[in-house]
């Protein structure tokens, strides 16, 4: 016997592929009067066979109809009853809609085989679908308990082989390719259990042979649905299954925690990750021990690949190699990474390409596209379908005005994302590993997005950039595909010397978030130690520039603490100041609103009191600029208002009061609280007596008691708007 080609003749014009036409329907036949199968069982046995032994269906329908004329005209029962072409073509639909398994033909009719009469031939046919070194697994004869830890058994037998089956989040995944052969992370169904089982065991049902003593035979037939729904049951209830972890797929030999390389195709245990190269990317040389000269060497080449983009400064160009090292490195950084910002000041300046370069050098090809959109649903569940995929590389495209999401804030600091499937209420959580890319115009910021990004700002100060041709390498997407090996030989090659050397942590890194530390200082200390400057030095600049939000309430606040002073005032007399137009201060308090305020007093000014009031309840202790601009409130229980001063200062710490109203009421009552997301106070607490001895209130320790919540309640500044004046505030 040989392996069968990728396509079978016509039979009529190929006596081979006709005998073994033939041969198949005999053994079909024969099923159904010697070993008692059911003609649709054999006709869908049949139809198998003539799809493994890879006949186009158009020529398989000719040996059904072949089949359908020798079938007996009775069924099981003995009862007449004609076998259609309808119930035949329906078993052969079935059976071509599922992939070709490995088949086997027979490369000449077997010598000396009872006299020619076909049946060495038969035999040899039989042995085509049925792998004898495949257990067998007889459903009904145990119970479905047992049924389930049998093919359990038998699919761990194969996975040890080449694992391919894992545990990610409480969820049965499968490492599967898309249409262009790229790896992707599936969810197991029903379905693709019972795929994974036919490959992995024989099934078989007994039935009675028919005139004999007792005897039975046994029926091949498809896995129980019974055993694949047991086994997703398993997927969070006791017996676990025994499939290992999976954190996200790699496409790229990537740097162990402990600084060795992952470069040997399939899981690998100590990082959790699956390593799928790309069959053109060979094997990676990359020394133990990088030389100086080596590193100088993997250095130039890199940022001859990548120095032809209008890179704005240092700082700019430093963040770019950078972002080519992150996904070598993501595995050895425990934490998050932030958001790179590729920026420009206009279109065609080649963010999109630089960020194609990093994800071709990544993964093999371009990246993953996130559009951004004004709906945080939907951002939640695209996020969602990117992580569930394995992707490492996911690129918010081409962004259009300011870039603001809650769910985006929440998943650059997250290990694990929590979200909801596309088109589906079901809830899961899957590991978050990936590289995260914006690109766009002059990039707005608002929420907490500012602290969980960097810049590389690109700009060529030309008015048509797209038009440049002086590219040392003209086609540099196509130029980096062909040579993706040698350059992920040289990001790798940076990152062994550090390791190799000790790992030095470069001294003077800007400060990040908390969660970014350890990749800024992963990633600076590598490049500090490549020689490249400027790593995070334009992180200042960003704050200024991109969170604009911020900076709109800082010069508010400015504004404020200029004319008021640390004076407490209401929420009434500040909507005054800033209507009052006929002095000066109204005048600049009016054009310094943020801009949700300013569309606040234009379209909804009856309302305008009541938004003011909320915007700054969102924004208590808040600090703004480098003074520390901050909002404190306090109530004013005889007047029953709540009362609002600016002051400067580290949030919370102790400062005069110079209200001159009622000035012994308010220091005897004055509660000022830290704002949370619903804007509840804290529960009652005692006055220590440090505290009451203090010459003055601090805004961290004094907190309201329920009656004061009551009082709060009635003051006109803490109403709710109407229906028609309900608005979301960009916060």
């Amino acid at each position: 016997m040989v392996k069968s080609g990728t396509s079978a003749p016509e039979p009529s014009d190929n006596k081979p592929a006709l005998a073994i036409a033939n041969t198949l329907v005999r053994r079909a036949l024969t099923m159904i009067r010697k070993e008692g199968s059911g003609r649709n069982d054999a006709g869908f046995w049949l139809a198998c066979q003539l799809r493994d032994n890879h006949y186009p269906q158009q020529t398989a329908q000719k040996v059904m109809q072949s089949y359908i004329e020798q079938v007996p005209a009775e069924n099981t029962k003995g009862k007449i009853e004609p076998y259609t072409i309808e119930e035949a073509l329906a078993s052969l639909s079935s059976a071509y809609r599922e992939q070709a398994r490995e088949a086997w033909v027979v490369q000449s009719p077997l010598a000396g085989s009872s006299g020619g009469n076909g049946k060495g031939m038969a035999r040899t046919a039989v042995a085509q679908g049925d792998n004898q070194e495949l257990p067998e697994i007889i459903l009904g004869a145990d119970q479905l308990r047992d049924l389930t830890n049998q093919a359990i058994d038998a699919v761990s037998r194969i996975e040890k082989l080449a694992p391919s089956l894992f545990m990610q989040s409480s969820r049965l995944v499968r490492i599967g390719h898309d249409e262009v052969k790229r790896p992707v992370v599936t969810q197991m169904g029903i379905t693709e259990v019972k795929e994974v089982l036919t490959h992995s065991a024989n099934y078989f049902r007994l039935r009675k042979i028919p005139n004999s003593d007792g005897e039975f035979a046994k029926i091949p037939c498809s896995p129980a649905k019974e055993i694949a729904e047991q086994i997703l049951a398993r997927q969070t209830q006791r017996p676990y299954l025994p499939f290992p972890a999976l954190q996200a797929i790699v496409e790229t030999p990537v740097i162990r925690p402990d600084g060795s390389i992952l470069d040997q195709p399939g899981y690998d245990a100590a990082t959790r990750l699956y390593y799928a190269p790309h069959p053109q990317l060979g094997q990676c040389k990359v020394p133990d021990h990088p030389t100086r000269e080596e590193r100088q060497a993997a250095l130039a080449l890199i940022m001859d690949t990548i120095g032809d983009f209008y890179y704005v400064g240092e700082a700019d160009r430093a963040n770019a190699l950078g972002l080519l090292l992150t996904p070598i490195l993501r595995p050895a950084i425990k934490r998050h990474i932030p958001l790179a910002l590729l920026d420009a000041p206009k279109p065609g300046t080649g963010k999109g390409l630089f960020a194609d370069v990093v994800s071709i050098i990544a993964t093999g090809g371009s990246a993953s596209i996130l559009t951004a959109t004004d709906n945080e649903e939907e951002w939640d569940k695209r996020i969602t379908a990117m992580l569930i995929q394995g992707r490492t590389i996911i690129s918010i495209d081409n962004i259009a005005g300011r870039l603001q999401s809650a769910k985006l804030d929440a998943v650059l600091t997250a290990d694990i994302h929590e979200g909801r499937l596309l088109g589906q209420s079901t809830m899961v959580k899957v590991h978050n590993r990936a590289t995260w890319i914006a690109t766009g115009n002059n990039i707005r910021l608002g929420g907490d997005l500012g602290r969980r990004c960097y810049r590389i700002r690109f700009d060529p100060h030309d008015s048509r950039p797209w038009l440049r041709r002086d590219f040392k390498h003209e086609d540099l997407a196509t130029w980096v595909q062909e040579h993706r090996g040698v350059l992920i030989e040289a990001l790798l090659t940076l990152a062994r010397a550090w390791y190799a050397d000790g790992q030095p942590e470069a001294a003077g890194l800007p400060t990040v978030g908390g969660t970014f530390t350890g990749w800024a200082k992963t990633i600076g200390s590598v490049l500090t130690h490549a020689g490249v400057t400027g790593f995070l030095s334009n992180l200042e600049q960003l704050y200024e520039e991109a969170d604009e939000g911020n900076a709109q309430w800082e010069a508010f606040l400015q504004t404020w603490i200029e004319r008021f002073g640390s004076e407490w005032i209401t929420v009434a007399e500040l909507v005054e100041a800033i209507t009052d137009r006929e002095n000066a201060a109204g005048s600049c308090f009016a054009d310094i609103l943020p801009d949700a305020l300013q569309y606040a007093l234009k379209e909804k000014s009856a309302s305008f009191k009541i938004r003011i009031g909320k915007a700054l309840d969102k924004r208590v202790d808040t600090c703004y600029g480098r003074e520390n601009l901050h909002l404190e409130k306090t109530l004013d229980k005889h007047n029953k208002k709540s009362l609002w001063r600016v002051f400067a200062g580290s949030a919370g710490s102790a400062s005069p009061l110079t209200r001159s109203e009622n000035p012994q009421t308010i220091q005897e009552n004055e509660h000022i609280y830290s704002s949370g997301q619903n804007h509840f106070p804290h529960s009652p607490q005692a006055i220590t007596g440090e505290t009451a001895s203090s010459d003055y209130t601090s805004a961290a320790n004094t907190l309201f008691s329920s009656q004061d919540n009551e009082q709060i309640a009635g003051c006109d500044e803490q109403l709710p708007a109407n229906n028609d004046d309900r608005e979301v505030f960009e916060i």
